[in-house]
């Protein structure tokens, strides 16, 4: 089965989920609302976040740098999702009480460590695995895709948080 979930192209990017967290918990820099395309654009180098249900959505063009510290000082759960189309990558990691990291290079499992999440049989249910784990931060988010393309992001704060 072939699961297509945006328009044909290679992706290069990383979408981490902060799980039960609000935009306002992390901090707001700038307000002003950004689409999808743009908060996860190569040219955007602030950490974007969105409010999707009760989890907030980070787009963070330096792969996860700076967002996976927000498992240690918020307390939750962080999931986090890099497309690498470029070099054909694709990583799953989590962060918090559950930890996880599965990497994908050229089709192939290089990395594996930790028990697996149960939103990983999205992962055999693709032919491909750009799509699967975008589909991945879809089930993590527990949304649906359009509300993922469709969020408003803004620029979140770096005062007292560590990136």
């Amino acid at each position: 089965m072939r699961v297509r979930t945006l328009p044909t192209m290679s992706y290069n990017m990383s979408l981490a989920v902060v799980r039960d967290t609000t935009l306002e918990e992390i901090g707001v820099d700038d307000p002003t609302p950004v689409s999808f395309d743009l908060a996860t654009g190569s040219a955007e180098m602030r950490l974007m976040g969105a409010q999707v249900g009760p989890h907030v959505l980070v787009a963070d063009a330096l792969l996860g740098a700076r967002v996976t510290p927000l498992a240690a000082e918020l307390g939750r759960q962080v999931y986090l999702v890099t497309l690498s189309g470029v070099s054909d990558t694709y990583v799953l990691e989590a962060h918090g009480p559950a930890t996880r990291l599965l990497v994908h290079a050229a089709g192939e499992v290089v990395e594996n460590r930790g028990e697996p999440l149960p939103v990983e049989a999205l992962l055999a249910s693709c032919d491909d695995l750009e799509d699967a784990h975008l589909a991945l931060v879809t089930a993590l988010a527990e949304t649906v895709p359009d509300a993922l393309w469709h969020a408003t992001f803004v620029s979140l704060t770096s005062e007292g948080m560590p990136f």
